[in-house]
């Protein structure tokens, strides 16, 4: 109940041999790139499970994957960035925290706008993406077309009397 992960959480599998709790705890922990944080660690975790905020990971130096994205504050690429609501800026999680102290409002650090803050919108995993660009999914088996009908007349009759019965030569 209280310890346990919501079902359909979020899915930060990455260790075969790590169960789904401690990786989840491991997405919520400092990443080290700043020493100190003003957030209270539990609220920082929880906005990352309700999936407000995008999972603290270690930056690269070099994008890893084509999706990643560099955090113009600290100039790691990450898989998981936040977006600012104004500019639509990437921003990690690390520095979106240095950047938004708890209940202070800031102006954002790129364009200015005041009550600065940012979402995170989760990314599908590639198999999924590529399902949603029609890349890479499964078509259905392919159907015959249909030709036009050469008679456009939608009476199946090729009588053009009305009258079944009446006699075609009187």
């Amino acid at each position: 109940m209280g310890n346990s992960l919501p079902r359909g959480g979020p899915s930060f599998r990455v260790g075969k041999h790590k169960s789904g709790a401690e990786n989840v705890e491991e997405f919520c922990r400092p990443t080290g790139l700043y020493s100190e944080c003003a957030w209270d660690v539990r609220v920082v975790r929880r906005a990352i499970l309700a999936d407000k905020l995008a999972p603290r990971l270690k930056g690269a130096d070099d994008p890893v994957n084509d999706g990643d994205e560099e955090c113009p504050i600290c100039f790691f690429y990450y898989a998981k960035t936040n977006t600012t609501s104004c500019c639509t800026k990437p921003i990690c999680t690390e520095c979106y925290l240095q950047v938004k102290p708890p209940k202070e409002n800031k102006a954002c650090p790129f364009c200015n706008q005041v009550n600065f803050a940012a979402t995170y919108f989760p990314k599908a995993s590639p198999t999924e993406e590529a399902k949603a660009d029609g890349h890479g999914a499964e078509l259905p088996p392919a159907t015959p077309r249909k030709t036009p009908d050469p008679n456009p007349n939608p009476n199946p009759n090729p009588n053009p009397n009305p009258n079944p019965n009446a006699n075609p030569d009187a």
